[in-house]
């Protein structure tokens, strides 16, 4: 068996341990900047009194600026409110209204319809009255009372003055009795014609009436435009801020 060759003196240097500088007794081995020179510190500036109070001055300024513009913000916000109240208000106001002017407008239609009625039965009635006292006037040979009473007389005269036959004094005696019976006839005539005249009046009254009422409701119903037309702004926005 071959004796391993001894090592050299450069081999058993390169092998030595790699903490060789930890060596020699436990002392820590001086490093390369251990050396180098000192440096003397950079000052520290003593503190700006007056610069810190102007800094803390202004922000509070910036502070209390904010908060009254928090606070203008705050106003306008509740103003806004009362008026959107206000606003509120004025509709429900407005819309009563029109209800009102159009509970108007439907009691005078109908006060204007029913006077219309009135005036179709009263024009029935006077055409009725007007036949009745023209067939009274086409059956009478006297329209006046005096008049019969004066022919009634002459009749009597001659009946006593007069010598006539038999069938002239007939004949006679028939006039009177007409003319008599005519008297109640031309009396009826004269109250229908009366009431003729009343009725028409009432008739004209009746018209004039309805052209009144007719004005009404023509004026109610502007009205009505009005109001709607102011409702329909509110509830545009017209008004609020």
């Amino acid at each position: 068996m071959t004796d391993a060759a001894p090592k050299t003196d450069v081999e058993t240097e390169t092998k030595k341990p790699q903490n060789a500088r930890k060596q020699n007794n436990g002392e820590r081995r001086p490093r390369d900047d251990d050396n180098a020179p000192l440096v003397k510190p950079t000052p520290v500036p003593d503190p700006d009194e007056g610069g810190h109070q102007e800094r803390t001055a202004k922000i509070k300024e910036e502070i209390d600026a904010g908060e009254k513009k928090v606070a203008m913000i705050n106003d306008e916000v509740f103003k806004y409110k009362e008026q959107r109240s206000d606003h509120d208000v004025l509709i429900n106001v407005v819309k009563d209204e029109l209800r009102v002017c159009r509970e108007k407008s439907r009691e005078c239609f109908k006060q204007r319809d029913a006077i219309v009625e009135d005036l179709k039965r009263m024009t029935e009635v006077i055409k009725n009255q007007n036949l009745k006292a023209e067939r009274l006037r086409k059956d009478l040979k006297y329209t006046d009372l005096d008049e019969i009473d004066r022919r009634v007389e002459e009749l009597h005269k001659q009946q006593q003055t007069t010598t006539m036959d038999l069938k002239a004094e007939k004949d006679i005696v028939r006039d009177i009795k007409r003319l008599t019976a005519d008297k109640e006839k031309v009396k009826e005539w004269e109250r229908e014609r009366e009431a003729i005249q009343a009725k028409r009046a009432a008739h004209d009254e009746l018209f004039a009436a309805r052209q009144a009422k007719g004005d009404e409701v023509t004026l109610i119903k502007e009205e009505e435009k009005e109001i709607v037309a102011r409702l329909e702004g509110l509830r545009a926005g017209e008004g609020t801020p």
